[in-house]
């Protein structure tokens, strides 16, 4: 027996016959006042009459007053939901913050502690950011396509998740399209007995308890914060759980157990559109830590809070190919070579609700039933019952087979992708236990779409999707217009940009830590088909999309003293210290590379792990944790330091919504490198700092304190000052500095890297 049959036998009674339990989100009213139309606040996905929108109730700012810091970040850096729910469904409404709150430190007799569930209770509400970047410059304009409300209507649409299938304006729950197209997800019977009303998102198994505890699988929803009131509420809204241990798919070969130490808000439904129908995709929420059993409205109790995106796009989609250029579907329509030799070509004008919602929900749901025709088309003779495995071809004799017929469709209900097994079970069916998905008859979703559509050439052979040309051989300019081309063809997005941190900001792109679309495709169930089913490849030698995923330890390899760029086979950065690329050269998988001398770093090549996530144990040997489960300094999650994943804190205007939280943290924007930010005292002549850093700013250490220390481990100065201490990358300043050093004022400019004579002689002189 492999071992997803091995995961069923043990788990699978637990997932037929164990109840979920209801931890609802508390509910409380908070009227509020209307604000100015240039505000951009997310609080309802609800479908509402324009109004003003509703502003948050007051909330203390980021002061240390206190003496707490809240730390939120959202998981991924991009969530993606569909525009239109009723043919086909990719990712559900579902965004998920993750947080931790520290007391902040006073003394080395008191230091800086994290607080657990037992001592804090916390929430989070909407909020705007009053220089919000969407509103600068005058009026908002929308993209074309995009206007909300349309012509001649009032409602602003915010999606048709919670919308009955059969455009009915009332229905049971089993008839709408969020049950109808994610029930597969869950146990037989289950999905139904939650709460499917608009604001409130999927449930989400606790699975710290399923696999950490007593093994009884629970689950609780979130909510949005206008549930009660759309557009004129912000109820706050209680984060669902406090997890210390969390499973990563811990009974596969894989898996392991991250101690994350975190609260987590997980299943969101904020959709893209503000609550004045703009397309906002970074739309703010306050996190607020209370003592414990307190509320947010108790001024006493409300200990620190702090602002953070939940990024949501509904750019991720397929017009671009399944879509052609028929005059309904306006400038959205697509170049339609995945329409050619279909029976009927969908355009936007076939959509009942046409010109009742955003043309660009229309034009998706075109392109949804031109997919699922195609589908029906190519594949519908091999289809199979998802109950018995038995044939059951989509064909004129049995037209009830064919997906058109099932509408809505989830296409993960047969090719799996972890990011849909929110109870960790792996692949299931077909059977009467799956509730409908059959993966083990198929690849994976990330193969499907990665290696099928890569491999795909026009009528001259050449690749529709082109090739990204590694990194030092392409210019910026050059870059940028391939990843339109490529990623941004299907994920967001030209518009939202999913990836917009630090790394995208130094010209790094998708390719260069995933790999290109073949590379992405050569995945773990590259051997699974109807005729072998369920050959997974488990062994390590394959990558498991989700879960072996680069590190930042795959290019920041190291110091300026070890590192990895003189390794064979990997692709060097300008700056001599970090990779370019994630993965070796010729790599067909694009493994992460993973440094260090041990038994997972680079055959004769040291590097260290200075930057690199925390290696945990595994059935298939030791390897680096995810970046979004890693935590390091003082058990502090590293995104909270850094920002999310493909988001990363950045240098980027003040005003950016992504980089408010660091803003509120230390005073500037791009990664916490404040220690004042959790340090009240002064540290002193230390190194024991993130990564080995020392206190910055007008700190004892910078200003004269550390003469003596450097005298006597100058090489540790040179791990990051560089072997000759004239700076490198990695001494680069995060903010503008005004030292005091000896007699004199020393000024060094945000990104100067600090050298020892930026203040004084070199040593020896």
């Amino acid at each position: 027996m492999n071992s997803l049959g091995l995961l069923r036998q043990r788990r699978g009674p637990a997932l037929a016959a164990l109840g979920f339990l209801l931890c609802g989100p508390w509910f409380a009213q908070f009227a509020t006042a209307a604000a100015t139309a240039a505000t951009s606040i997310n609080s309802t996905s609800q479908n509402k009459p324009k109004k003003l929108n509703a502003v948050p109730q007051a909330a203390q700012r980021i002061d240390g007053s206190k003496g707490y810091r809240v730390l939120a970040t959202n998981d991924l850096g991009m969530h993606c939901s569909d525009l239109d729910y009723r043919i086909a469904a990719i990712l559900p409404p579902y965004n998920s913050v993750h947080s931790q709150v520290v007391r902040i430190g006073t003394s080395s007799a008191n230091p800086p502690r994290l607080l657990d569930a037992t001592a804090i209770d916390l929430y989070y509400s909407a909020v705007a950011n009053p220089q919000e970047p969407l509103l600068a410059g005058g009026a908002y304009i929308p993209p074309p396509g995009y206007e909300n409300p349309p012509a001649g209507t009032t409602a602003v649409f915010k999606g048709n998740f919670w919308a009955c299938q059969s455009g009915a304006a009332t229905c049971a729950v089993t008839a709408t399209n969020a049950y109808k197209a994610y029930n597969p997800f869950y146990p037989a019977g289950i999905l139904g007995l939650f709460n499917l009303t608009p604001d409130y998102g999927l449930p989400t198994p606790d699975v710290e308890r399923l696999y950490l505890g007593d093994g009884q699988l629970t689950a609780d929803q979130s909510a949005m914060p206008g549930q009660s009131g759309p557009m004129t509420a912000n109820a706050p809204r209680k984060f669902g759980r406090y997890n210390q241990s969390y499973p990563v798919f811990k009974d596969f070969p894989f898996g392991y157990v991250a101690q994350p130490g975190w609260f987590s808000a997980e299943g969101i439904p904020i959709t893209n559109w503000d609550d004045g129908g703009r397309l906002n995709a970074y739309p703010l929420l306050r996190v607020q830590a209370v003592a414990k059993g307190a509320l947010p409205t108790d001024a006493a109790n409300l200990l620190a809070s702090l602002d953070t995106v939940a990024p949501v796009s509904g750019e991720a989609n397929c017009r671009s190919c399944h879509t052609d250029g028929a005059a309904a579907n306006g400038g959205l329509g697509g170049n339609g070579v995945a329409t050619v030799g279909l029976a009927q070509v969908f355009s936007a004008a076939d959509d009942p609700k046409f010109g009742k919602v955003p043309l660009a929900v229309s034009v998706e749901y075109a392109a949804d039933k031109n997919i699922v025709g195609l589908h029906d088309q190519r594949e519908g003779a091999q289809y199979v019952n998802s109950a018995t495995g038995k044939a059951a071809p989509c064909d004129a004799a049995h037209p009830g087979n064919c997906l058109i017929k099932k509408t809505p469709v989830a296409c993960q209900t047969c090719h799996y992708t972890p990011a849909l097994d929110l109870a960790q079970v792996g692949p299931m069916g077909p059977g009467t236990s799956a509730n409908g998905r059959q993966q083990t008859l198929h690849e994976s979703m990330s193969r499907v779409m990665h290696g099928f559509h890569g491999a795909l050439t026009d009528g001259h052979g050449a690749k529709l999707i082109p090739d990204m040309p590694a990194p030092g051989q392409r210019t910026p300019q050059q870059t940028q217009a391939l990843l339109q081309q490529t990623c941004y063809t299907c994920h967001p997005g030209n518009n939202t940009k999913c990836l917009r941190g630090v790394m995208a900001e130094n010209n790094v792109v998708c390719q260069d830590c995933h790999g290109g679309m073949a590379q992405i495709g050569e995945d773990f169930s590259k051997g699974v088909s109807r005729s072998h089913p369920g050959a997974f490849t488990l062994d390590g030698s394959l990558r498991v999309p989700w879960a072996d995923e680069p590190a930042c330890g795959s290019c920041h390899t190291g110091d300026a003293l070890s590192n990895l760029a003189k390794a064979a086979n990997t692709v060097k950065s300008a700056d001599g210290i970090n990779l370019a690329q994630a993965y070796r050269v010729g790599d067909a998988s694009a493994k992460p590379i993973v440094p260090g001398n041990d038994a997972l770093g680079v055959v004769g090549v040291n590097g260290n792990k200075r930057f690199a996530e925390p290696v945990v144990a595994t059935a298939l040997g030791a390897k680096p944790m995810l970046y979004r489960f890693s935590t390091g300094h003082g058990g502090v999650y590293c995104q909270g330091c850094h920002g999310s994943t493909h988001a990363e804190w950045s240098n980027t205007a003040l005003n950016d919504n992504d980089d408010v939280p660091s803003a509120q943290l230390q005073g500037h924007t791009g990664p916490i490198v404040e220690c004042s930010t959790c340090h009240k005292n002064d540290l002193g002549i230390t190194l024991d700092g993130p990564h080995g850093m020392h206190p910055v700013g007008a700190s004892r250490f910078v200003q004269g304190g550390h003469e003596d220390y450097a005298e006597h481990h100058l090489n540790e100065c040179r791990a990051c000052h560089g072997t000759d201490l004239k700076g490198t990358a990695l001494s680069k300043a995060q903010a503008d500095r005004t030292l005091k050093v000896e007699d004199r004022t020393v000024k060094i400019a945000k990104g100067q890297a600090v050298a020892c004579n930026t203040c004084h002689e070199m040593p020896g002189h």
